[in-house]
């Protein structure tokens, strides 16, 4: 096998597409690909999250002196660590002989990065509504740590939500018991996660749920978002926000839902491990040749109090 012109190929013909397939095949991860930012490097990233506001205030008369404002007395630090994911690609020397040409070699890669895409897609998609704790605390922080208000997950970003009540989100359960999906669950929830004009964008629920609001609304009130559903995803509206199904929100032992304001989050990615391709190399001492596909990046939230997530959901009730 011609190992430069294989690398050469699989990288610039295959990896973009394969990267656009990871990015673009759930709804959250389209979402949050909108958010995308590259970071060179750092052994974390942060940002400056506001705590509390000046109790001086800004008003003053005359002669009197002007407030002060020091932003580091009313803001705290939050944090987010790297996770990565990876896959190896491998050849023997069986599927050379197997595969005559590069041509034939080229279309087995091809097979098996749909493959590679797949395992990706769902990994990062299961995870990204995940807390964090799966594989041994490796996996991407989700949105079950973001939107939490310290019931299950009680430090996000590094920051303690029993120290720092601001950093809440809206949670709200049943005990466990399954509960009806109800418009008037879904305003309060709505509106719980909202503050003057600045509101949830998106919803997103299991399919059972899609079905239960679907229900819920009369014939003629029966929209949807003509982007969410051009990018392929089912959908409805509420409020004229668009109601997404995404299969990969866990539905055991009961359903939730989430009501996101995207304008918080941030989906980092390593400038150099956005689906970067390491060039296939031959495995000493075996008739085999390993590439790899790596990517390293976290989901970031500066505001879980503009979220809200709703658990116990019985879409049979």
């Amino acid at each position: 096998m011609a190992l430069d012109a294989l690398s050469a190929t699989t990288h610039r013909n295959l990896m973009p597409v394969m990267t656009d397939n990871v990015f673009t095949s759930t709804p959250l991860l389209m979402l949050f690909v909108r958010r995308l930012v590259l970071v060179d490097g750092g052994a974390s990233f942060g940002a400056p999250i506001r705590i509390s506001r000046n109790a001086a205030g800004s008003s003053y008369s005359g002669a009197d002196p002007i407030p002060v404002y020091y932003d580091s007395a009313n803001t705290i630090g939050a944090e987010w660590n790297w996770c990565q994911y990876g896959r190896i690609l491998g050849l023997t020397g069986l599927d050379d002989v197997r595969n005559s040409g590069i041509r034939s070699i080229i279309n087995l890669i091809r097979t098996s990065l749909e493959s590679i895409e797949m395992e990706l897609r769902e990994d990062m998609g299961t995870d990204l509504y995940g807390d964090g704790t799966g594989n041994a605390n490796k996996v991407m922080v989700g949105l079950r740590a973001v939107v939490d208000d310290g019931t299950n997950v009680v430090t996000y970003g590094n920051i303690s939500r029993t120290v720092y009540v601001n950093w809440k989100a809206n949670y709200s359960a049943n005990g466990g018991v399954g509960r009806a999906l109800t418009l008037s669950l879904m305003n309060t929830n709505f509106d719980n996660a909202s503050k003057d004009n600045d509101r949830p964008g998106v919803i997103l629920g299991s399919h059972g749920l899609f079905l239960k609001y679907l229900g819920l609304l009369q014939p003629g009130m029966q929209f949807s978002d003509a982007r969410v559903a051009d990018a392929g995803f089912q959908n409805l509206t509420y409020m004229k926000r668009p109601v997404i199904v995404d299969d990969q929100i866990p539905t055991t032992p009961l359903h939730r839902m989430f009501f996101l304001n995207l304008k918080y989050f941030t989906f980092y990615a390593s400038s150099k491990r956005k689906f970067m391709f390491v060039p296939f190399q031959r495995v000493p001492g075996t008739d085999t040749v390993q590439g790899a596909i790596l990517f390293a990046g976290a989901l970031a939230c500066t505001s879980p109090r503009m979220q809200a997530q709703v658990v116990d959901l019985d879409p049979a009730l």
